[in-house]
């Protein structure tokens, strides 16, 4: 909807046609009443439809030819990325992901040499769980410029999960996946426990823990002036419920939230959530130089403002 309202020309893909066309009602819908808004006309086959599987290469290759960018919305995207991403850079199509899945981010930088040789941009991870975390852990280091460590952590407040998201963390759980951080410049398993964050007022400090996040894929690329020492050392956290629930609590929560309606959550609880990032930077010693807040409105908005700004 969002990208209708500003007027982009849409091709929408999916495998159902049922579900396909009614998101092409809703976002035709979308732009329609953008152009009322606007005082213009509404642009004729502004959102057209292309139904087929992604093991349909044929078909999966035609509709990236015919864009010049793919918002890549399918998950898990551990199962889909890689081949969508691959054929975008086969079609000299710009690629764009919202995943949250730090194995997902590396198999579409694994494309990173045959994409630049193509001219093509390959931009996974371009949501909430990503850019505000990445964008706090950048200003923190240009803000202290000695600093070589940081660590960012995430409050969600209130809001609720989608199905999608209760997932893929249902599944990471089950599997028993290992909490990561970047240490000395290499995704490394760490402990779960993370440190103590100022998460600001009413929140206050509060314990977190860590997660897998694909701000750890994206860190190497922490801006550093010439001179200057490189973040060498990220640690992304998680503080409120997942942080503090026990272990035997968390599944039930998850399970709830995985069994869920499709649609996730509605306007009415997204305009009630929020989320905070806290950071903080440390030099080589471990000494504290500064901390930093970010807050955001709900998950959800912000991947959806992340991606039509990029």
């Amino acid at each position: 909807e969002a990208a209708a309202r500003r007027g982009w020309r849409l091709l929408l893909c999916g495998r159902d046609g049922a579900k396909l066309a009614e998101v092409a009602r809703i976002v035709t819908d979308a732009a329609a009443a953008a152009a009322r808004e606007e005082g213009r006309a509404a642009a004729e086959g502004a959102v057209a439809l292309s139904c087929f599987s992604l093991r349909d290469t044929q078909a999966l290759h035609g509709a990236l030819r015919r864009a010049e960018c793919v918002l890549h919305l399918a998950g898990p995207y551990e199962e889909t990325a890689s081949a969508v991403a691959s054929g975008a850079v086969l079609a000299r199509t710009h690629y764009v992901d919202v995943s949250g899945e730090w194995r997902s981010v590396q198999a579409v930088q694994a494309l990173g040499d045959r994409a630049a040789a193509s001219g093509v941009m390959l931009l996974p991870a371009a949501g909430f769980d990503s850019v505000p975390t990445d964008a706090l852990a950048a200003r923190l280091k240009l803000r202290w410029a000695a600093s070589t460590a940081v660590v960012v952590g995430v409050l969600p407040v209130r809001g609720a999960l989608s199905r999608g998201t209760a997932r893929v963390l249902l599944r990471a759980r089950r599997a028993g996946e290992t909490p990561l951080a970047l240490v000395g410049g290499e995704v490394q398993p760490c402990s779960g426990v993370g440190p103590s964050l100022d998460f600001g007022a009413p929140h206050g400090a509060l314990p977190t823990a860590v997660t897998a996040l694909p701000d750890l894929i994206t860190a190497s690329l922490l801006p550093s002036r010439a001179g200057e020492p490189r973040v060498s050392s990220l640690l992304i956290t998680q503080a409120g419920w997942l942080a503090s629930a026990r272990p035997h609590e968390v599944e039930p929560l998850l399970e709830r939230f995985a069994a869920a309606s499709a649609t996730g959550p509605d306007e009415r609880v997204r305009m009630a959530a929020a989320a905070v990032c806290s950071g903080e930077a440390r030099d080589a010693a471990g000494g504290l130089l500064g901390r930093g807040l970010l807050r955001v409105p709900d998950p959800y908005d912000t991947t959806v403002l992340c991606v039509v700004e990029i």
